[in-house]
This record gives structure tokens, C-alpha cells and sequence, in this order.
């Protein structure tokens, strides 16, 4: 038992199994800190939270003191890592991230959804008004080959100024087309 400050000018050595404890009574401690043989633990077991607090930049955690797994810093982003590359980091607007985000139930966003490049939907349900800036194009299940149906701007290709809706084959055929003034072109028999 030792009453007052005590300084240790070498360290403190705590073997295996061997408990740094706080708060609370011996044996029964709010905090603990220890090793076992496999093991490192910053065990919290009494009330309230456990806070972690700095007035530098930023936490950081680190694998071999240089590998960044997270850095959070004082009043910006939140970074994390995978593999010392950065995945993932909040910012003043949200978040943004690095890479493919998989997402394995429903996805609601409550705003506008801005995609620069590719998207493929395999299931598209539409309530309200859809806005095509250029053309839409729905193709068939051979993909390119298999152009299945389109919708054009009169500004889209000069080649096609004059089609405003066509319907193709899978030989990549029109069989139906409507011009923007209106004519229509059906490649074989119409029934009525």
C-alpha cells in the first residue's frame, strides 16, 4: 500500500495476466488496462463512457507506429484505411468514398443522386418524372449487339437526327421508328 505520488524513473513492468486497474474498488475496478499472453485490452466495465481525448491534431490508430488504420481529426474529417490506402472519410458535406461501396440491403437517399459514369441497375422502380439529357437506350440481354429500345434528343448524333424513338432487332435492325416530325417506319406487317 503506498499513500502520495510515487515516480518510477525506469518504467513500470506488468507481467501476463497482470491487471492495471482503476476507479472503483480492487478486484471489482471501473478501468483496466493488461496483457495476456496473446492480448492487449483497455477494458471499460464501470458507468458512463469511455472518452478519449486529445488537444493535438488528430487520434490516430496505427499497426507498427506508421500503418494508419484511422485518424480522426480535431474538427474535420474522419479517416479510415484498409492496407494504409484511405477508404472511407467524413468531410463538411458528408462523406466520401474510395472504391466500390457494397451495400447489401436497400439503399434510401433522400436527395438528389449524382453518378459520374456507368451505373448498372438490375431493377429500376420510378415514381415521379424521369429527365434523359441526351438519350435513353434499353438494351436487350445480348447488351450492345441486343439494342432493344431508344429514346433521342434531336442533338444526340448527326446520324440520327432525324429518329426520335426506334425500337431494334438483336441483328441491330430498326423494325420501328418515329421521326421527330412525327412519320412513322414499321420494317414488316402491321395488324390492326
Amino acid at each position: 500500500s503506498i499513500a502520495g505520488v510515487s515516480t518510477f524513473n525506469s518504467g513500470i513492468f506488468i507481467p501476463d495476466n497482470k491487471k492495471v486497474q482503476f476507479g472503483n474498488a480492487a478486484g471489482n475496478a471501473d478501468l483496466e488496462i493488461y496483457h495476456d499472453t496473446n492480448n492487449s485490452y483497455i477494458q471499460d466495465t464501470g458507468q458512463g463512457n469511455l472518452n478519449i481525448d486529445t488537444n493535438g491534431f488528430a487520434i490516430r490508430l496505427t499497426s507498427d507506429d506508421s500503418n494508419v488504420m484511422l485518424r480522426a481529426k480535431r474538427n474535420q474529417d474522419v479517416e479510415l484505411y484498409y492496407n494504409g490506402s484511405k477508404k472511407f472519410n467524413t468531410s463538411h458535406i458528408g462523406a466520401i468514398v474510395s472504391g466500390i461501396l457494397t451495400v447489401s440491403q436497400d439503399l434510401d437517399v433522400d436527395g438528389d443522386l449524382d453518378v459520374d459514369g456507368h451505373t448498372n441497375l438490375d431493377n429500376v422502380s420510378i415514381a415521379g418524372v424521369t429527365t434523359v439529357a441526351t438519350f435513353l437506350q434499353v438494351l436487350g440481354a445480348g447488351g450492345t449487339s441486343d439494342k432493344g429500345f431508344e429514346v433521342r434528343s434531336n442533338s444526340t448524333q448527326g446520324t440520327d437526327t432525324n429518329q426520335a424513338i426506334r425500337v431494334r432487332n438483336n441483328s441491330d435492325t430498326d423494325t420501328f421508328k418515329v421521326s421527330y416530325k412525327g412519320q412513322g417506319y414499321f420494317a414488316g406487317n402491321v395488324g390492326i
